[in-house]
């Protein structure tokens, strides 16, 4: 590259940091291509010289001539599965099953709303304060409970966030 041996490492692990995130344009791609596939690369590079030989010799490999004739071949030679037919009365019973899962669900659904209708018309205004007051609390924490189920997932997430974080420092101080 013609520059200092110095500058020529500093512009190598930049282009190779850029390489690793996939930012990197072709023609910084042949750049690093030619510094590892050349006699002189620094010592601290010498474990990504294997990465950057391979993708030389990949380059070079070919597939015989006869290759597509075999393959061909093969697809020619494969046997063919006819399909079964299914008959009206396997699908007249699933449809028959589908309907009876809609209904049985209906039903039940129904039956929830006319309970939960039921005892908010049972429960109606309350005249006692304590009882008002216990009521109160009850609705509070199953509000709470609800909240609270939410707050599992962001505690999940600050912990991979302080471990990102982790990670960036000791990627900088490297």
């Amino acid at each position: 590259m013609g520059l200092g041996k110095n500058k020529q490492i500093e512009i190598i692990a930049a282009l190779l940091e850029k390489y690793w995130e996939g930012e990197t344009s072709v023609a910084e791609e042949i750049s690093l291509k030619q510094y590892f596939n050349g006699a002189e690369v620094a010592e601290r590079f010498k474990e990504f010289t294997p990465l950057f030989a391979y993708y030389a010799a990949a380059k070079e490999m070919t597939l015989d001539k006869g290759f597509d004739e075999k393959i061909l071949e093969k697809i020619s030679e494969a046997r063919v599965i006819p399909l079964k037919k299914r008959s009206w009365l396997s699908n007249g019973l699933k449809i028959a099953a589908s309907v009876l899962l809609l209904i049985t669900a209906g039903y039940f659904f129904n039956k929830n709303q006319q309970a939960s209708n039921q005892s908010m018309a049972e429960k109606g205004e309350i005249n006692d304060p304590k009882l008002a007051l216990q009521e109160v609390k009850r609705a509070l924490a199953m509000v709470s409970r609800k909240m609270n189920t939410g707050n599992s997932h962001i505690k999940a997430l600050s912990k991979l966030e302080a471990a990102s974080n982790v990670y960036k420092d000791f990627k900088k101080n490297k």
